[in-house]
């Protein structure tokens, strides 16, 4: 009797560990076929545990879709008695649809930074690499740890927050 509940309690347990390896695992663009918001709930919403607590580098390495535009989450200057803002994460701008600028999603990642970084340096880095910016997120942002990760998408005067 004693055997066979350990031998249970094992198998129940080696379950819930594959279970949640398996939940956690990146799917490919391609097996969304040609539907964005399933790829980015699923990958950035549904499993963002995957990234939280990993550097941005690991998100950025997985993100298949284009990054047409780019921002610094900031804090607000107001907060500052020098009225400066600080890094608190990066927004990658997404469009579905070329010339469709009403259309769009946007994956915020925040991260935990303990000392205030003065975003005015990368904000002017980020303007000179505006052509190419995945490189300016690799090798300015790439080591920062991610803390929260939410998508908005945005149809016209549709838009819709996950987190």
């Amino acid at each position: 009797m004693q055997r066979s509940m350990r031998t249970l309690i094992l198998f129940l347990f080696l379950n819930l560990i594959a279970l949640t390896v398996s939940a956690q695992e990146y799917r490919p663009l391609s097996s969304f076929g040609a539907d964005t918001v399933a790829y980015y709930r699923c990958n950035f919403i549904e499993n963002k545990d995957r990234y939280v607590g990993q550097p941005f580098e690991t998100l950025l390495n997985d993100y298949e879709l284009g990054i047409f535009g780019s921002s610094l989450i900031e804090t607000s200057p107001f907060i500052d008695p020098e009225g400066k803002r600080y890094l608190r994460g990066a927004t990658i701008i997404y469009y579905p649809d070329a010339g469709n600028w009403n259309k769009y999603f946007l994956l915020r990642s925040y991260f935990d930074i303990d000392e205030k970084i003065d975003a005015e340096p990368l904000n002017r880095s980020l303007e000179a690499h505006r052509l190419d910016e995945r490189p300016f997120m690799l090798n300015f942002l790439k080591d920062y740890v991610i803390t929260e990760i939410t998508v908005t998408e945005r149809d016209g005067t549709f838009r819709r927050q996950y987190r």
